[in-house]
C-alpha cells in the first residue's frame, strides 16, 4: 500500500473520532464565561517521569525522571504554561501564528541492538513556526477545535550543530475546558499524519554501506509521510499546585522509512505525568478568559 492510500485510510477514521468529541462537548455549551484578573507570571518547581522509545520505530524503552521547572507568563507576544513557551506572531480570533519548538534525547548505538557499529544519535533541537487555524469553538468556550500546522527545522546537537532535516504534521486539536464539570480540568485530544525530510529520515533510520552487515544491509531514506499520531492528555489546576498526564501512539504503517532495517516496530507508545507547586505568583495582573487559562 502507498503512503498516500495509508494516510487515505485512516482520514475518516480522524474526522469520526474528532466529530464524536465535539458533539459530546458540545450539549454542554452554557453562557460565555466574563474576565478574570489573573497574575501576569507564576513560577514553581515539579517532577516530570516519562517512558518512551528512544526513537519512532525503536523497541528499545527510555525512561526519564527528572525536576522540571514550571513557568506561566501571559504577556502579549510571549506566552508561556505547561504546554511550552511560544512567540506569538500573529493572535487573531481565526488565526495564530507561532514559534514551535521540540527536542529529542541522544540514543547510544550500543544500547539497541540493530543500529551496534554505528554512529551514535546527538540530542535533537527543532525550531519553526505552527500556524493554528481555530475551526469552531462551543458558545461558552470551554471547547475548541483547531487544525495545527507545525514546520519545525531539526538540529543535532554536538560541539559544530548541524541541520538534519526538517519535520511538519498537520494535526486535528480537541481541546475541553473544565471537563465534565469539574473546575481546572482540562482534556486535550490530537490527531493527524506527519511529513519529514529525507534528511531526517536518513539521520534515523538509513545505513550507509560502510555499516551494512547481515541482517541489517544499507539502506537510503526518501522522506514523506512519518505515520499518523494521536495524543490524548489530561491535568488538572489547583490553588498552588498542578498536575498532568498525557498517552501517546503513533502508527508508522505505510511511513516511507517503515522499510529500514532500522524500524523494529511500526507501533510507538509513549507515557507521561507532572507535577508542579507554585511558589511564587507577580502581583501584576492582566485580564484573561477564566476558562481559556
Amino acid at each position: 500500500m502507498s503512503n498516500l492510500q495509508g494516510f487515505r485510510r485512516r482520514a475518516p477514521f480522524c474526522v469520526g473520532c474528532l466529530a464524536a468529541v465535539v458533539a459530546i462537548a458540545a450539549s454542554t455549551a452554557s453562557a460565555a464565561p466574563e474576565l478574570v484578573d489573573a497574575p501576569l507570571w507564576e513560577a514553581g518547581v515539579g517532577l516530570g517521569a516519562v517512558v518512551f522509545p528512544v526513537y519512532r520505530g525503536a523497541a528499545v524503552t527510555s525512561f526519564y525522571a527528572l525536576p522540571i521547572p514550571y513557568i506561566v507568563y501571559r504577556g502579549t507576544l510571549l506566552r508561556a504554561d505547561h504546554n511550552g513557551a511560544n512567540l506569538e506572531f500573529i493572535d487573531h480570533d481565526a488565526v495564530q501564528l507561532r514559534l514551535s519548538a521540540d527536542a529529542g534525547p541522544p540514543v547510544k548505538s550500543s544500547d539497541v541492538t540493530v543500529r551496534g557499529g554505528m554512529p551514535d544519535l546527538r540530542p535533537t533541537a527543532e525550531f519553526g513556526p505552527s500556524l493554528e487555524l481555530r475551526l469552531w469553538r462551543s458558545p461558552d468556550d470551554l471547547t475548541r477545535v483547531s487544525a495545527q500546522l507545525p514546520l519545525r527545522a531539526a538540529v543535532a546537537v554536538e560541539w559544530t550543530p548541524r541541520v538534519i532535516g526538517a519535520v511538519g504534521a498537520a494535526f486535528l486539536n480537541v481541546d475541553r475546558r473544565n471537563a465534565f464539570g469539574c473546575q481546572g480540568c482540562n482534556l486535550g485530544l490530537r490527531l493527524g499524519p506527519m511529513f519529514q525530510t529525507r534528511d531526517y529520515d536518513d539521520y534515523y533510520y538509513g545505513v550507509d554501506p560502510q555499516y551494512a552487515r547481515t541482517g541489517r544491509p544499507a539502506y537510503a531514506a526518501s522522506g514523506g509521510y512519518a505515520g499518523m499520531q494521536y495524543l490524548g492528555s489530561a491535568s488538572k489546576r489547583f490553588a498552588h499546585s498542578w498536575v498532568g498526564a498525557f498517552i501517546r501512539y503513533d502508527s508508522l504503517d505505510g511511513a516511507s522509512f517503515v522499510g529500514s532495517p532500522l524500524v523494529q516496530s511500526r507501533h510507538y507508545l509513549a507515557v507521561g505525568i507532572g507535577f508542579s507547586w507554585i511558589l511564587r505568583t507577580s502581583t501584576e495582573t492582566v485580564r484573561i478568559n477564566p476558562d481559556g487559562d
